[in-house]
């Protein structure tokens, strides 16, 4: 991740336009859970393979994403045995929001 491109001077540069400012946080936001989620998934991969080393089944379940994965144990059919998720969040924002004196503000 670049992070000069979400510099303070970045930001302020998009000073008037919250639109702007929203969409940078976005794309910031999209960046960390780029780099977050790929090394949580990666662990959390590890932690699978622990517990399948101990006697479970686990396999992957539905399509990960970059910030979520999901692992389930169906060694029966009929029920699913154990089940393992991750989920992760991440959000961001500079001066776009109301009520916290940021640039979408109403003006007096």
């Amino acid at each position: 991740m670049n992070a000069e491109q979400f510099s303070p001077a970045a930001f302020d540069f998009l000073v008037g336009d919250p639109e702007a400012a929203r969409a940078l946080a976005d794309q910031l936001e999209a960046a960390v859970l780029a780099e977050v989620g790929a090394a949580a998934r990666a662990r959390f991969r590890e932690i699978v393979a622990a517990l399948n080393a101990v006697g479970h089944k686990l396999t992957p379940h539905g399509l990960p994403t970059n910030g979520a994965e999901e692992a389930k144990d169906y060694s029966d059919p009929n029920q699913c045995a154990l089940r393992l998720g991750i989920e992760v969040e991440v959000w961001a924002g500079y001066r776009d929001v109301r009520f916290e004196g940021g640039w979408c503000e109403p003006k007096s």
